[in-house]
């Protein structure tokens, strides 16, 4: 005669306690799993970049910021010692002022972090090596270059970014 078989056994969801229904759980108390998400804002010095920044901080309070500004070594003056002491210049200063709005929202666990290179290079290079879940930054930049609706940083990170990447206009 065939024996009756029968699938496992497997408790019902809803009888179990809260905090064991899953690893992947988010919200339940005694969760290990990271709920917060790491979002990355490019700031450049620009109008654009620091009304991505602001809505950053508005949108992604609870979650852990990096603040990321790029030395761009093709940009400035053509005299290499002038050109890189205006960088760093500039760069303290944009740190410093992200610092200070940092510190107005009460944010004070973000970090800020300064990166050579190109621009968009950087950004995305930074988005997968900090293990980043979110790329915040502003439509256009410094650069100067009008695109018709994104400027080529943006656009480029747009592309080529593995996570997804939010642009503030």
């Amino acid at each position: 005669p065939l024996e009756s078989l029968s699938a496992p056994s497997v408790p019902d969801p809803r009888s179990a306690p809260f905090d064991t229904l899953s690893p992947n759980c988010h919200v339940a108390p005694g969760c290990s799993v990271r709920m917060d998400k790491h979002v990355l804002v490019p700031v450049d010095g620009s109008d654009s970049s620091w009304e991505a920044f602001d809505y950053a901080l508005e949108e992604h309070r609870e979650d852990r910021l990096t603040v990321l500004h790029v030395i761009d070594p093709m940009q400035g003056d053509y005299e290499p010692d002038k050109a890189e002491t205006g960088a760093i210049q500039r760069s303290e200063k944009v740190e410093s002022e992200a610092r200070e709005r940092l510190d107005a929202a009460g944010i004070d666990d973000a970090m800020t972090v300064v990166r050579e290179g190109r621009p968009a290079d950087e950004i995305v290079a930074a988005a997968d090596a900090d293990e980043i879940d979110q790329v915040v930054m502003g439509s256009r930049g410094l650069s100067g270059v009008k695109r018709l609706l994104l400027g080529s940083v943006a656009e480029t990170v747009v592309r080529r970014a593995e996570v997804p990447v939010n642009i503030v206009r």
